[in-house]
């Protein structure tokens, strides 16, 4: 949340209300009633959300009659943003996170993953984090092969030396001595339950 906040007033946006819960919560009406007591109505919301609670808080907001568009990071990278509150109610939301990893993915690189992982398990991978888990397994094995050695500084070397590494959710590299990659992310909407491609970005 301090992350979006930043970039978005950084960019000429407003906060129009900040609000909190804490994790488990399950009734989200108090937020929802101070939400709607807003005017003007806010043009956006942002909700930071771990999946669990993601579902939830969508299905309330909107049977509350607010159709404001919803937006997330990759909390909402799952499942449950449409089984919890059904295809009806999971409606005009975006969120980022890593890939695209359904079907109709456009990439054929998250295509042969689907059919690796499908093969594998018997289903499809239900969001994009096996897709990160596998690209992690790979960039150590990568690492490990530059490094010529299983020492842990010479591994921990070549990882912060990773440039252009070719993943399932990506091209990946470290510059910079940050321990976060530079990578593209990718943005989702959801509509009346259906996931699509919406954009990809590179910082």
């Amino acid at each position: 949340t301090r992350f979006f906040k930043e970039r978005w007033t950084k960019n000429g946006g407003t906060v129009a209300l900040e609000d909190q819960y804490r994790g488990g919560d399950t009734d989200f009406s108090a937020q929802i009633t101070r939400l709607r007591a807003q005017r003007p109505a806010p043009d956006l919301l942002f909700v930071s959300a771990v999946p669990n609670e993601a579902g939830l808080i969508i299905k309330q907001i909107r049977q509350a009659g607010i159709r404001t568009p919803i937006v997330s990071g990759d909390g909402f990278d799952t499942p449950l943003i449409v089984s919890v509150p059904g295809p009806e109610l999971a409606d005009n939301v975006h969120f980022t996170t890593h890939a695209y990893v359904q079907p109709d993915s456009p990439k054929p690189e998250v295509q042969a993953f689907i059919k690796a992982y499908r093969a594998a398990y018997n289903r499809n991978p239900e969001n994009a984090f096996a897709a990160l888990g596998y690209d992690t397994l790979y960039l150590i094995v990568d690492a490990i092969r530059r490094a010529g050695s299983t020492d842990r500084a010479k591994i921990r070397d070549a990882l912060a030396a990773t440039r252009g590494f070719k993943g399932v959710t990506g091209t990946i590299t470290y510059e910079g001595g940050r321990r976060v990659p530079k990578k593209s992310v990718t943005v989702i909407k959801v509509t009346r339950g259906k996931l699509a491609f919406a954009a990809e970005i590179t910082p």
